[in-house]
């Protein structure tokens, strides 16, 4: 078996590139050239490797066809954690194009991959719903949830229209060891370690009693792989359908420490996001029922790993 991840340097395709090897795949990725790709370094030997910096259309296909593979998993993306409206067209072609653009390969090169594409809890925005389910209207604020909502509907065109194998997962957030700093839950963990040694003061932030659900992102590829197993293509929330704030981060990180995180942290109202958007709890209970995923490594452990980790990286620094 054959897997396409693009994306494949980052948090997501380094977790899924190692998943789907372990399941005897061969393994093809994109990345961008100027990409860090220190994620992949213990498995760099074993995927096959595709770098860019301005991929068009007729490029990707070029490479799709040149791997035929039997599964693609389009991860790549340009989310911006701040909700940063000065690059929202920017933010728009990174999570509208590449994915329109692998659609049309399967049609024009007369393949037949299964396709999974990396949706967002962004793409629901301003639901009025208190719980979201599949079923749960649409309302994108930002950017990248309208860009992922219009490549969803065009999704569900090909996959209607042509009869293509093509699906995605509503990923609520999840976080990992190998996430970057600016995302919330690593910069707090790599904050708090600073200051248990000395090389930071405070960490300031925005609203710390905004909820969300959190998951690890080494149990969020499993679904994806999982959802590319099934017969008939669906597509599906994936969560651990609990909310939890940026203060329980707090208390879980400055507890461990033995810290009083009321001594450190200081809110900036400037740092609060400009479009907000509702965290009412999602119900992953269909994907739990109907592919059997659930989340394994609990909240407490997520951060707990991330926080160990950090104080491991600076006392090696």
């Amino acid at each position: 078996m054959k897997a396409f991840i693009t994306g494949i340097g980052g948090q997501d395709g380094s977790y899924l590139a190692e998943l789907l090897i372990s399941k005897g795949y061969e393994v093809f990725g994109l990345t961008k050239k100027d990409t860090d790709l220190w994620r992949l370094k213990d498995i760099k030997k074993q995927i096959h490797l595709y770098c860019f910096n301005n991929l068009n259309r007729q490029g990707l296909q070029n490479i799709i066809n040149e791997v035929k593979p039997d599964e693609i998993y389009h991860l790549a993306s340009n989310v911006d954690a701040r909700v940063d409206l000065s690059s929202e067209e920017e933010i728009f072609k990174s999570g509208f194009e590449m994915g329109y653009y692998i659609l049309r390969s399967a049609i024009e090169l007369k393949i037949k991959p299964k396709i999974y594409m990396a949706g967002s809890s962004l793409m629901f925005g301003r639901s009025k719903d208190k719980v979201q389910t599949e079923q749960t209207v649409m309302e994108p604020n930002t950017p990248y949830g309208i860009s992922k909502v219009a490549l969803y509907n065009f999704l569900k065109m090909y996959r209607e229209v042509y009869g293509i194998y093509a699906c995605m997962g509503f990923l609520y957030n999840h976080e990992s060891i190998r996430r970057d700093e600016f995302f919330l839950p690593r910069k707090i963990t790599m904050s708090a370690a600073r200051i248990k040694y000395g090389r930071q003061k405070n960490l300031i932030l925005g609203d710390i009693n905004v909820k969300r659900d959190w998951s690890a992102a080494e149990d969020v590829v499993i679904s994806m792989w999982m959802m590319l197993q099934k017969q008939k293509p669906e597509d599906y929330i994936v969560a651990s359908g609990e909310l939890h704030s940026i203060k329980d981060i707090l208390q879980i990180v400055f507890d461990e420490l033995n810290l009083d995180w009321k001594d450190y942290v200081q809110t900036d109202k400037s740092l609060i996001r400009k479009i907000e958007y509702t965290a009412p709890k999602p119900n992953p209970e269909r994907i739990f029922s109907e592919l059997g995923w659930k989340p394994k490594i609990l909240f407490n452990e997520l951060i707990l790993e991330m926080l160990r980790n950090d104080l491991e990286l600076l006392r090696n620094s």
